[in-house]
């Protein structure tokens, strides 16, 4: 069933592909490209344009798994991203194929898969854009993709600008499930009620714009994973939340030292998580002071900019000095 909700979905999806100019590029991007990592792929399609627009070579980039029939002879670029959990227990769902890892599970002697949803496809594009750093370190770690990291650039997902304003927020603590079934997040809910902490659950937004706003009305985020074995860190939920001055209480995650923004994060078990989340709320705003009004954070989302400005950049510049697959 959710193989065939999937290809539904991509053939909504290619419906809005575009194809246009831009100096001496051609493009082809998808507006309405799959909702849950709309605005990331937004966000990464406009940064690395404008990063092979500087280049001033002409070729055609396609971001995504859409149709290349550019028929303008110029060679052809195919990007896409990332976007899934590496590190996954032994027996997660969707794990099939995936190879034993290096990291180990905290409490036990297990380690990590290392699990490359669609590597097989990825493994062929020009370009694979990753979101986050531990899905990197798990990969790295088990020595066997050396190839497909060559090809792969990590853009954190800093879509907006930072916005602090200590303003009127008037949503309290909420989380952002896009379904309530998963037992471990309908199990948090159901104990937060019970135990008479209010947390609004907000799905269905996706648009950058609107996203935006709910950050910037919100307080207090709580992440808390969909399953007892995906454990790669939620960024492309997260650090959006946390550019808008929301104060963001995370279930504990491997490698979280390697996530530069971590002592930003309030980081807790999941059995403590209601606690967690009441006594925020209770001093929300000495937590919201010893977070927002360190001046490092800003440095250091201006050194997480220049990253991506950087990744990009020397991306574009490596292939365009290589001749593309079309050129031989």
């Amino acid at each position: 069933m959710k193989r065939w909700l999937n290809l539904l979905r991509d053939w909504l999806d290619r419906r809005g592909l575009r194809r246009e100019r831009r100096g001496p590029l051609g493009l082809a991007y998808n507006p309405r490209h799959t909702r849950f990592i709309r605005a990331y792929y937004l966000y990464c399609v406009d940064l690395v344009t404008q990063s092979f627009y500087r280049q001033g070579r002409p070729l055609n980039l396609v971001f995504g798994d859409y149709p290349d029939d550019f028929d303008n002879g110029l060679p052809t670029l195919r990007i896409d991203l990332q976007f899934e959990h590496s590190l996954v227990k032994p027996g997660g769902r969707d794990s099939f194929g995936a190879l034993p890892g290096k990291i180990p599970i905290q409490g036990g002697k297990d380690r990590y898969l290392v699990r490359i949803d669609r590597y097989d496809y990825l493994r062929q594009l020009d370009l694979v854009i990753e979101y986050s750093r531990p899905n990197l370190v798990n990969i790295e770690a088990s020595g066997r993709f050396e190839d497909y990291l060559r090809r792969t650039i990590l853009l954190h997902p800093l879509l907006y600008a930072p916005d602090f304003g200590h303003h009127q927020r008037h949503l309290g603590l909420i989380t952002l499930f896009a379904a309530t079934r998963p037992a471990r997040r309908r199990a948090f809910l159901e104990r937060s009620q019970d135990a008479g902490l209010p947390v609004l659950n907000v799905n269905h937004v996706y648009d950058q714009e609107r996203l935006r706003r709910l950050y910037l009305d919100t307080k207090i985020l709580i992440n808390v994973h969909q399953t007892d074995h995906h454990h790669t860190f939620e960024e492309l939920r997260v650090l959006p939340a946390l550019l808008c001055g929301v104060i963001v209480i995370s279930e504990e995650v491997p490698l979280k030292e390697e996530i530069p923004y971590s002592p930003y994060i309030l980081w807790c078990d999941y059995e403590r998580l209601v606690e967690r989340a009441r006594s925020v709320q209770e001093h929300y705003e000495d937590y919201y002071r010893k977070i927002f009004g360190d001046p490092a954070l800003l440095e250091l989302l201006d050194r997480l900019r220049q990253h991506n400005l950087d990744q990009a950049e020397q991306a574009a510049q490596r292939l365009c000095a290589t001749p593309t697959r079309a050129e031989g």
